[in-house]
């Protein structure tokens, strides 16, 4: 396909679809994933928060996830794991506990093959430009 057709096929569905159509996929694609273990793209994300800024104060790690999404279900996330004993809370706030540690560390292993994956044929230019386009997006129309 010469550069004209393909611009023009690009063209054919705006940035909004494909947005959407990505983060489907990577919904799905972790979903999928980590099936085994009860854990979902959510839970990872928790999960992978508290492990990256433990001990991490409640209202620092809704923050850190409001993107992603609402209280209520980060609420929902939260008491799963601390359910689960994966997560403690202390005065300090939320850390992993061991099994949580090393439930990370395997789904961590996992991730890292999915983003391998996921991240086929594009370098890390071309990706570092995409996440800058759009927080431009996001920041232009906040």
């Amino acid at each position: 396909m010469n550069d004209h057709r393909q611009k023009s096929a690009r063209a054919e569905r705006p940035i909004g679809y494909w947005i959407k159509a990505a983060d489907k996929a990577l919904e799905q694609g972790i979903d999928d994933l980590h099936r085994d273990t009860g854990f979902g793209r959510r839970g990872w994300q928790v999960l992978n928060s508290i492990a990256q800024s433990e001990p991490v104060a409640r209202e620092r790690l809704a923050e850190s996830v409001a993107a992603l999404f609402d209280e209520a279900a980060l609420r929902t996330v939260l008491d799963a794991l601390l359910e689960r004993a994966l997560v403690s809370e202390t005065p300090d706030g939320l850390r992993l506990t061991d099994a949580g540690k090393d439930l990370h560390h395997r789904l961590e292993q996992r991730q890292r093959g999915f983003r391998a994956r996921a991240m086929q044929g594009i370098s890390e230019d071309a990706y570092a430009q995409t996440v800058a386009t759009l927080e431009a997006i996001v920041k232009n129309l906040a």
